[in-house]
This record gives structure tokens, sequence and C-alpha cells, in this order.
């Protein structure tokens, strides 16, 4: 499979009607996500793009059911044919690291400090199968080599802390991939890394989506990460999708200011040169057409 490619032709494995999430007490202010209406489908990458705050990181804890109990949601969030929104915790864990599973900003967080890695691992095996301690361990290794790890007994007996940060990427995805879900969030999961270990990190990525067929929902705030690597974008500014296409669309045509702004900080992938206005948009004219992207009373 390649960027260009998709499966657009495949039914909805994820799909969002009119989400919206807001925070506070009463859920007043800003929305964290105003009407996001979207669709993730099997065997396919998803860049999620938008700058901090753009409430890129919501969309992932309401795909997780992990947003907290005073967020004020609406809209409806279907896996397959099930309402994601009515699902009590105890349901919650049936599809939570077995369906969809995530990969963390920063991975040794995410991770028990005072646990081996290997026995992290083996747990969420544990959880959603029903292998015996033997089996789970050795599916442990088996996965840990997959990944490229090298000396494998001696990652599976380390403590987070003890690894490298490449390290650390590799077992969380190790630990994300472990039941093999229908659908991997991966949150910012290179932003730590050097470009050498973020090339490595998405060759994996790239590696599991074409054994596994699972979709993968890559969020990032850096274009350059889904360029030859994503097969769509969407595009996310203020809470609100201000566009979804195709990567070489989104690329070449970007229909929004914003994505304009921020494409521009893109290398030339000629010359290697930044553009010289270097500044992203932040205000739009009322009157403009995008000036809708801005209306949060509604």
């Amino acid at each position: 499979m390649t960027a260009s490619s998709t499966s657009s032709c495949a039914p909805a494995l994820l799909s969002m009607r009119e989400l919206t999430v807001k925070y506070g007490p009463l859920g007043e202010g800003l929305p964290a996500l105003c009407n996001v209406t979207v669709e993730f489908r099997s065997g396919e990458i998803t860049g999620i793009l938008g700058e901090s705050g753009s409430g890129k990181t919501t969309l992932a804890m309401a795909m997780l059911g992990l947003l907290p109990t005073h967020a004020q949601v609406t809209g409806s969030l279907r896996f397959h044919d099930r309402e994601l929104l009515r699902l009590r915790e105890r349901d919650w864990k049936q599809v939570r690291g077995a369906k969809i599973a995530m990969i963390f900003q920063e991975p040794g967080l995410a991770m028990s400090p005072v646990m081996r890695v290997g026995d992290q691992i083996a747990e969420v095996i544990r959880a959603h199968t029903s292998l015996s301690r033997l089996a789970r361990r050795q599916r442990v290794r088996e996965l840990l080599e997959d990944v490229g790890l090298p000396q494998v007994d001696r990652v599976f007996k380390s403590y987070p802390h003890q690894l490298s940060g490449g390290e650390l990427s590799r077992t969380a995805i190790v630990q994300a991939l472990a039941c093999e879900p229908e659908l991997l969030i991966a949150d910012e999961a290179t932003r730590s890394l050097d470009v050498t270990r973020r090339a490595e990190i998405l060759d994996l990525f790239r590696q599991a989506n074409r054994r596994t067929g699972c979709a993968i929902v890559f969020i990032t705030h850096d274009p350059a990460l889904l360029a030859g690597f994503a097969h769509r974008i969407v595009v996310f500014y203020r809470g609100r999708v201000i566009q979804d296409g195709l990567t070489q669309q989104v690329f070449r045509q970007p229909a929004h200011p914003f994505t304009k702004g921020l494409l521009a900080l893109v290398p030339n992938s000629i010359s290697g040169k930044m553009n010289p206005d270097r500044r992203l948009p932040e205000v739009i004219d009322p009157k403009s057409q995008y000036a809708d992207c801005f209306n949060y009373g509604n």
C-alpha cells in the first residue's frame, strides 16, 4: 500500500457525526471540539494535523472514552455499529487496548515506573486473551524482535527509566499492537525523537499497517511527517475540521489560510529552505468564507 492509495471505498471503521466536546462545570466557554464529522477506515493511515490547542488530543481521548467526567459531549461516535458514547466503563475495557489502542506523547510516562517493560506488555495481553503466562511472555519477546529491538531479554527485564527514548517508543508500539487492535492512535508519538529515530518509528507504523491492516490515526503538528506516510490528512483548527482530503491534495491545494500557513513552514523539498514568511495566520476576516470557523456559539 502506498501513501497515495486509500481504502475510501471500505465502510467506516469509526465514524464521528457532529461530535462536540466542552469542558468546564457547565460546558461553558469555547468547545475543544465543535461539530466534528470525520471517518476512519481499515487499512488507512490518517494524519490529524493541527497546532497545540486545536483539539487533536481531545479527539483521541474521545475515541478511547478517556475524557474527564465533567466534559460535556454531544453528537455520535460509532465503532462499527456500536455507539461508543453510550458505553459504560466496564464495556470500554473490552474495547480499549483490544480494539482501539493508543500511543501517548511520552511513552515513558504512560508506563508504570515500578513494573518491568516485558511484564507490562504481557499484562495487556493477559487482559484480553486466554494465553498462558509462558505463552504471553513468548509473545512479548516475539513482538520486541519484530520492532527491531536488540537484546530482547534486556529490554524485557528493564524498567522504563532504563531504556533510551528510541527503545521506549518501540516498546510503546509493541504494547499498543500486542492484541492486534483494529484502530491505532498515535498522539505526537515521535515528538521527542531525533530525525533518524522518527523515520524508523514511521517505518514501523507502515509495517504494522501493511501486516495487520489496522487503521492508524497519526496526530501531529508537523506536516512534514505526513508527506509520503499518511494516505489522508484531516486538518484541525480551533476545534473544527477545516480540511479533509488525500495527502497530495491537501499539500497541493490547501483550502484554508491556516493550512496554507502551516504548510509554508515545511522546508522546500528541493531547496531545503524555509518559506521566509513563517508566521501562522491568527485572524480571519469575519466577512470571509472561513469566518464560520470562529463562530463557537452554535
